[in-house]
């Protein structure tokens, strides 16, 4: 699914559950979406009120979103990752960021390079990796991934990354 549709989809979803859809569970409303329940996972409950909230003409979700890697905000952070061969494919056949160019190596191995609103997001997801990922760039993104594979719960372990490539 394509980045956009699945922000539309989640847009979609807070616009029914603020308006008109009472009674209707998270699955239910899911369902009717198409969209997969652990979306709304962080919707612990809502409240009627007699406020109204207009979104003003001029607002564009996409172009909000469109320079986060998911949901977090921040200033402007350009990217390098270098992916193994064992999840290259993968990576390559999604639409992770608008801004993502993927440079295939020689070795199967893959490099990612975004233009993203804040490293918080790009953090989580190359930790996510392990062994199989490595910041290139910033330098300053590649020592929080560092520093936080040697603190706890990690207890300083640390994974074989190359430090320079492509």
């Amino acid at each position: 699914m394509a980045r956009g549709d699945q922000l539309g989809r989640q847009w979609r979803i807070i616009q029914t559950l603020i308006s008109s859809r009472k009674g209707k569970s998270a699955s239910e409303l899911a369902q009717e979406l198409e969209c997969h329940p652990r979306t709304l996972d962080q919707i612990k409950m809502l409240h009627q009120t007699k406020e109204a909230f207009e979104v003003p003409e001029e607002f564009s979700l996409e172009k909000f979103m469109g320079p986060s890697f998911g949901v977090y905000q921040g200033a402007p952070v350009h990217i390098k990752v270098w992916f193994h061969p064992d999840v290259a494919g993968y990576i390559k056949e999604k639409i992770w960021h608008e801004s993502q160019q993927i440079h295939s190596q020689d070795d199967g191995s893959i490099i990612f390079e975004a233009e993203v609103a804040g490293a918080d997001e790009i953090r989580f997801w190359v930790m996510s990796w392990g062994s199989k990922a490595a910041v290139l760039e910033p330098e300053s993104l590649r020592e929080e991934i560092r520093a936080a594979e040697e603190s706890p719960p990690y207890g300083g372990r640390t994974h074989e990354r190359p430090l320079q490539r492509g």
